[in-house]
């Protein structure tokens, strides 16, 4: 049967008329949507990324509501305003490190804390360490996919911790080391970690600068506090010592 013979109210003019259908079906398909029991803040600066992941993630895990920042300000403002059960924080955010959103979540959430799930292409082993002493509940890598992902904030939720397959084997033993190490983690910043990192592959203070996108001035300032942090005097020493307090690994 033709389907204007079928709906022959829905012609006008002899054209085809999508007010004249009845739109019933647009409530039971709202009807039909599981209710939100599950709300992810997605903290992450790259705005595609973002946007795509938390489509995926609201396919992938029914009932999920996901709200994009791309700065720890609209984090802030974001977790003031609704209560949220995972953080999907990237490590690396333009200017500044997400791992500041860690500090916030005690202020905003004194009894009952989100869990925390980094997710990043920034894979250091010993950042990913020390986000987890701090409260994250562990790390997926940007590489892996929105299903992998899924599975790793339904571990989160379970109260697990998760690591990417990628960076298990680094990481575990970071965590199961005593608490000297943990002591030294606590003293260096996230970028001093990194600038350890680069010392670790040789690199002079000016490809340091230019990799972090820092200035010289400021990659020296950092040694020297990471020198004096250290007990050391060299760069030698310095990368000697950090391997040897597991602050560093070399490949």
């Amino acid at each position: 049967m033709h389907l204007f013979q079928m709906y022959p109210q829905v012609t006008v003019g002899g054209y085809f008329s999508m007010d004249s259908i009845d739109h019933g079906w647009k409530s039971r398909v709202q009807a039909a949507k599981p209710s939100v029991t599950t709300r992810i803040l997605l903290v992450d600066d790259h705005l595609m990324f973002a946007e795509a992941l938390s489509f995926m993630l609201e396919a992938e895990i029914a009932g999920t509501k996901t709200t994009v920042c791309q700065s720890t300000a609209a984090a802030l403002e974001a977790m003031m305003a609704q209560v949220v059960d995972v953080i999907l924080l990237d490590i690396e955010l333009v200017a500044e490190s997400g791992l500041g959103v860690l500090d916030m979540i005690g202020v905003v959430y004194p009894e009952r804390k989100p869990r925390v799930l980094l997710c990043s292409a920034y894979e250091r082993p010993v950042v990913i360490a020390r986000a987890i002493e701090k409260g994250a509940s562990g790390f997926a890598s940007k590489s892996q996919s929105a299903a992998e992902i899924a599975q790793a904030i339904r571990q989160v939720l379970n109260g697990e911790i998760y690591l990417s397959p990628t960076i298990r084997d680094e990481v575990r033993p970071l965590l199961e080391s005593g608490t000297g190490r943990s002591a030294l983690l606590g003293l260096m910043s996230s970028r001093q970690l990194d600038i350890l990192a680069c010392l670790g592959e040789g690199l002079s203070n000016k490809q340091i600068a230019g990799f972090l996108n820092l200035s010289e001035n400021t990659v020296k300032t950092h040694l020297k506090e990471i020198f004096d942090k250290l007990n050391v005097s060299s760069r030698t020493a310095c990368v000697k010592k950090a391997v040897a307090e597991g602050l560093l690994t070399l490949t």
